[in-house]
């Protein structure tokens, strides 16, 4: 049986699974690497619906993803080596090994200096970040699971609860990879119905640092391939003084936010569904306005041609008689025949004066 197949136990359920996506020639595609970019395209994917909420142009977004992303990537496999203790294994990355503290740090970083340059505001993306953040971690940790690692120590007190593969040496374990998913889908609900109701930015962004620490530490307690720094464990370590910091400042802002008290620059800055609600009214009567100044010009247009609806037909006609008869008479005749015709037809702006007043000016 090839190294990249395992008969996985888990909760019962026995499954045949195969570290393999698919395979193109000798080149062979793993799932960890799919679930990693599907995760990606979908957080994108909501960071483009909703950075207009978060009062974001999305083409600016754009460009501070293009680079935040790879840079990411390098820090989280950075992170994994100097950890793991083999940084000359930085580039087989055929070998696997990434470290997600080290992907949101480096995301952070490279998010940081981009907005700055792309004038992006920096709390709103970092708010937006992190559901997007949730949504990657909640797929990707997946991957854990058909490379059968990321699991934890051994359970004794259960014969169906729990992981059991090759890798664990047949022993049931903790699936950390299924808890660590399900709290980031849990907390990708939360934060995504709180940030329609932030008040202060860097709220999310907060509460996402707050939400991950705290179940991190606990999960990492779990793990057995723990990154260590003697003997500490890295992940649980950033893990607590994320939760420490983030809950401390949260708690900072919200008395500032409840006392009025907030910077300018942390007040929100999306408009608010009723404004546009509002907006969209205040359009309608101005399309109102519009069209009955446009009724009232056509009225005027429509009016100017009442004078010359009041020329007779008999006029017309003796008009029309003249200038069939034009090449029958001299310059001179046909000149008083129109000089006629027009003394008893003045038209002016408001219409015919009377044939009685024309012949009294006469």
């Amino acid at each position: 049986m090839s190294q990249d197949i395992f008969n996985v136990t888990i909760f019962g359920l026995n499954l045949e699974i195969n570290r393999v996506a698919f395979q193109i020639g000798d080149f062979k595609i793993y799932w960890y690497g799919v679930l990693i970019m599907l995760g990606v395209v979908l957080a994108f994917i909501y960071a483009f619906v909703n950075a207009k909420r978060f009062g974001i142009d999305s083409n600016r977004m754009l460009d501070v993803v293009i680079v935040s992303l790879p840079v990411a990537l390098i820090c989280a496999r950075l992170y994994f080596c100097i950890f793991f203790g083999n940084i000359t294994e930085f580039f087989n990355i055929r070998s696997g090994g990434l470290a997600i503290y080290g992907g949101i740090i480096g995301a952070f970083i490279a998010g940081l200096i981009m907005c700055k340059i792309r004038k992006v505001d920096v709390l709103s993306m970092f708010d937006l970040a992190s559901l997007g953040f949730l949504i990657g971690q909640a797929i990707g940790r997946w991957g854990n699971f058909f490379n059968q690692e990321a699991f934890g120590s051994e359970i004794t007190w259960s014969t169906w609860f729990g992981m059991s593969s090759e890798n664990t040496g047949g022993a049931l374990v903790h699936p950390c990879f299924l808890y660590e998913s399900l709290w980031c889908i849990l907390g990708f609900i939360v934060l995504h119905i709180l940030s329609k109701h932030r008040r202060f930015k860097g709220e999310i962004f907060l509460s996402y640092a707050a939400w991950y620490g705290f179940g991190r530490f606990f999960i990492e307690g779990l793990r057995t391939d723990s990154l260590m720094l003697g003997s500490i464990r890295i992940s649980q370590l950033v893990a607590a003084l994320s939760f420490v910091a983030a809950i401390a400042l949260l708690v900072v802002l919200f008395i500032k936010s409840k006392k009025g008290t907030l910077p300018k620059f942390l007040i929100p800055t999306a408009s608010d569904p009723t404004d546009e609600a509002d907006g969209d009214e205040g359009a309608d009567v101005e399309s109102e306005v519009s069209t009955d100044a446009q009724g009232a010009e056509a009225e005027d247009i429509s009016a100017q041609p009442e004078a010359a609806d009041k020329i007779s037909a008999e006029d017309i006609a003796d008009m029309e008689d003249a200038a069939s008869t034009a090449d029958d008479l001299s310059a001179t005749e046909y000149s008083e025949i129109l000089d006629e015709i027009r003394d008893e037809n003045i038209v002016s702006d408001g219409g015919t004066a009377d044939k009685t007043d024309n012949e009294d000016r006469k």
